[in-house]
């Protein structure tokens, strides 16, 4: 048996390389062998997008013509339910959405008689290896108690979403009381509903307490009461809370103005939060100073000034001075927009040395120039992320964006950057004889940045020459970008236009670099024929010769030297 051979045999190599392969190939390795096929079926079933193919085991579906309902064509035999438990264990993410595509027909939906006959006649649990469970119901009809079928004590991570008014207050607090029994490891609980902040609240608190393994938290702006922050901020495991003060929903109460007490929050490491900027700098101000506490996402666009802005970063600065990350969202919708951003007000978070991701979202551009960018490469040495408004909103009276010669820069100053995100003037500039290049980066965004047509293939080159590993050219609005009235349109000709020349950027900046690999790689090759023709040449010319020792030792030494630059040849 050769090594290849011996090395398949290991199911944890096998089923390394079966993951890797695409569904078609997965399905013929199930029908190679016993081995391959409990690989192979492990793979195509370990995440599911729908339960549609696991009903489709236990039999077919037939459609009801209206309101487009499927159901199972007859019930379950014994050995249909065989077939079903021999891949039920194998699941580990399940999503389902009450309304979804079936045998291509869109907006359909799966009887409730169906989930009746899995109560009645399935294992329980259903999927009893199941980690991680998406529940998403917009069906006033559809029951989201149905998620009771797919929880089971190994379930570690729950998102649940029900876009649904008017549910009943008890049928949500009979889930919340119920959860930790039926799902006693959980880590990472989602929770988006219209109930009522306070006819859930209570529950809602005491269900976190009980939940002890509790690390992640997600939960709708009007949540986040006294009684639920209170009880979060004791969780023994708590390491991320994504919240919101920023909006109520109708019927709910006011944001929350919980008076944070010394010792809480304890273990969290990562806050996402939606304020306005004056609760945020509450918020951070007073006695919650999570010891631990080394990332925050901030999203909120009410800026009203840039001295307001600059508040909250010396705050930061000076409460979490080994803060890693950092990503502000202060895009804008609606009227009034903030106003442009300048370098200063960012200054005291260059306080923060240990910063590796620096994020910015803004409706307008901020300018910077050379000394600006030295300053940022002198607070952060090793930044990583860097992305900083790179997708403004165009308007007339937008400033031009960073003209491409701040790249080799950028690459100079910010060796280990992996992503960069600036707003740039896609206008050619002359190329450096011998520019500084990115070794690491992996991807450039240019947002919304300008460029025309006829000058794409000369910027890819530029990027080209600076960019060795071939980074990928992001174009495009961020996920922050929100419907309102200065968000851009879809049919903007300016910015569908840009958008295409810098998709044809990417394409040249690709092929270039597979051109060099191509090129690199015969250079490559080339050189280890000579060296080892040198090699040969010199062992023969030793032994024809008679004894030289200090020839053989001076061959020894070049061969060693070869394999270190060239590997074993």
């Amino acid at each position: 048996m050769s090594k290849m051979e011996a090395a398949l045999e290991i199911p944890e190599v096998l089923s390394r390389i079966i993951g890797q392969a695409d569904p078609k190939d997965q399905t013929a390795a199930a029908r190679a062998s016993k081995v391959w096929s409990e690989a192979a079926l492990n793979c195509i079933w370990r995440r599911l997008d729908s339960i549609v193919p696991l009903l489709k085991v236990l039999s077919p579906l037939r459609r009801i013509p209206y309101p487009s309902m499927w159901e199972l064509e007859h019930l379950p035999c014994e050995e249909s339910w065989a077939r079903f438990n021999h891949i039920a264990h194998r699941v580990r993410k399940l999503a389902h959405h009450d309304e979804q595509t079936i045998d291509g027909r869109e907006h359909s939906h799966l009887a409730f008689n169906v989930f009746m006959d899995l109560a009645s006649m399935g294992p329980k649990p259903l999927l009893p290896n199941l980690r991680e469970l998406e529940w998403h119901v917009v069906r006033p009809d559809t029951p989201f108690s149905l998620v009771f079928l797919f929880l089971n004590p190994n379930l570690r991570q729950l998102s649940l979403e029900v876009d649904i008014t008017d549910i009943p207050a008890r049928s949500f607090n009979n889930l919340l009381q119920l959860l930790p029994t039926y799902t006693p490891l959980l880590t990472h609980l989602y929770l988006y509903t219209h109930v009522g902040a306070r006819d859930i609240q209570t529950e809602l608190a005491r269900c976190v307490g009980r939940l002890r393994s509790l690390q992640v938290v997600g939960l709708p702006p009007n949540y986040h009461t006294d009684i639920v922050v209170s009880a979060l901020a004791v969780a023994p495991a708590l390491l991320e809370m994504r919240t919101g003060w920023l909006a109520a929903a109708p019927g709910t109460p006011e944001e929350s103005r919980v008076e944070f007490q010394d010792g809480w929050f304890g273990t969290m490491e990562r806050l996402d939060f939606e304020a306005p900027p004056g609760r945020a700098i509450s918020l951070l101000s007073n006695q919650f100073r999570p010891q631990s506490l080394t990332r925050i996402r901030l999203t909120t666009g009410l800026i009203s000034d840039n001295d307001q802005l600059e508040r909250f970063l010396t705050v930061v600065s000076t409460t979490i001075p080994d803060l890693t990350l950092l990503s502000l969202n202060m895009w804008s919708p609606h009227l009034p927009i903030p106003p442009p951003l300048v370098f200063s007000t960012f200054r005291p978070i260059l306080q923060c040395r240990k910063l590796s991701y620096f994020e910015l979202g803004h409706n307008h551009p901020m300018q910077l120039d050379e000394s600006n960018i030295l300053e940022m490469a002198e607070a952060w040495p090793e930044l990583k992320d860097l992305t900083i408004c790179e997708d403004p909103v165009i308007a007339p009276d937008t400033p031009t964006g960073l003209p491409l010669s701040v790249l080799p820069l950028f690459a100079e100053k910010f060796p280990a950057l992996r992503e960069l995100g600036l707003f740039l003037d896609g206008t050619p500039v002359s190329p450096f004889a011998s520019p500084p290049v990115f070794r690491h980066l992996r991807e450039l965004n240019v947002g919304t940045s300008r460029l025309e047509p006829k000058h794409a293939t000369s910027v890819a080159l530029y990027i080209s020459d600076i960019c060795h590993n071939a980074a990928s050219v992001v174009k495009g609005k961020s996920a922050w970008h929100v419907s309102g009235v200065w968000d851009l349109e879809e049919d903007d000709t300016p910015y569908l236009t840009s958008s295409q020349a810098w998709a044809e950027v990417g394409k040249i900046v690709r092929s270039v670099h597979q051109h060099r690999l191509e090129k690199e790689k015969s250079r490559h090759e080339a050189v280890q024929r000579q060296a080892r023709a040198m090699v040969t040449g010199m062992i023969e010319q030793i032994r024809s010769g008679g004894d030289n020792t200090a020839l053989e030792a001076k061959v020894k030494e070049l061969e060693a030297a070869l394999r270190t630059t060239l590997g074993d040849f």
